[in-house]
């Protein structure tokens, strides 16, 4: 019983110790590889505690090197991200199907395996507020700050028309879990679903991806044909409006 009771307790310290390890600091060896923007990706993880970043393509012929580490799901790149024109970021995490994704760019990457062909298609995974729930109030107020800045724009302002057409509202089709009070002088939001909205004139997100120094908005305005994509960055605590760019639909 006593030669029973201490294997128990030999097995039960050796999980907790194999919780704790992977919890704080596990390295592995894994790659993965993924194709976007004309250009494969492909990430080596090595049990050494570094990492390499391949790329070919449009995108060019290059090479990141690095160190890393892992909390639970989370990858974080210790060093050699920052200067990687965005293609390499700090955060990756492992997602249940054992696809690595930048939380970042949200695009997923594939594990490999050693034998057949290993070529994937990068997809943009919903991992972030406003695709998925969040109750970060300061993370939902953030977005809200930069869309008021977005479209109270005067890029933006050009196509609403109020003061020729006072029956024209301010309407956006509904986008996920994107709740936000939007204001355009004494004009002010009103979100519906897509099924529900039968004017010509209302706003489309086609895309947000928003990250603590960097904020991404893609629209399309129904009832007057046009796209704008509008970039913000985070400078010294103010959010600073890149140049945007505007196509015709």
């Amino acid at each position: 019983m006593g030669n029973l009771m201490t294997t128990v307790k030999n097995i039960a310290t050796f999980i907790l110790l194999t919780i704790n390890f992977i919890a704080n600091g596990q390295t592995f060896e894994k790659t993965f590889q993924g194709w976007w923007a004309s250009t494969s990706w492909t990430y080596d993880f090595y049990k050494d505690g570094t990492y390499k970043r391949v790329s070919f393509g449009h995108y060019g012929n290059t090479t990141v090197n690095g160190k890393y580490k892992i909390e639970r799901d989370t990858i974080t790149l210790l060093t050699s991200f920052k200067n990687s024109d965005g293609t390499v970021n700090e955060t990756y995490i492992l997602d249940k199907d054992s696809m690595l994704i930048d939380l970042n760019l949200r695009y997923d990457y594939a594990p490999t395996s050693k034998s057949g062909q290993n070529f994937y298609n990068s997809k943009i995974r919903l991992v972030k507020y406003p695709q998925i729930r969040t109750d970060k109030q300061s993370v939902k107020s953030e977005l809200e700050s930069v869309l008021n800045l977005a479209f109270n724009s005067s890029i933006a302002k050009q196509y609403y028309h109020f003061d020729k057409l006072p029956k024209r509202r301010l309407l956006f089709a509904d986008y996920y879990n994107l709740k936000a009070n939007i204001q355009i002088d004494s004009v002010k939001s009103i979100f519906k679903t897509r099924e529900k909205i039968s004017e010509d004139f209302y706003i489309e997100f086609e895309d947000i991806n928003q990250n603590s120094d960097r904020i991404e908005i893609k629209i399309k305005i129904h009832g007057e044909g046009v796209s704008i994509w509008f970039y913000y960055i985070k400078k010294d605590g103010q959010w600073i409006a890149q140049e945007p760019f505007v196509s015709e639909n």
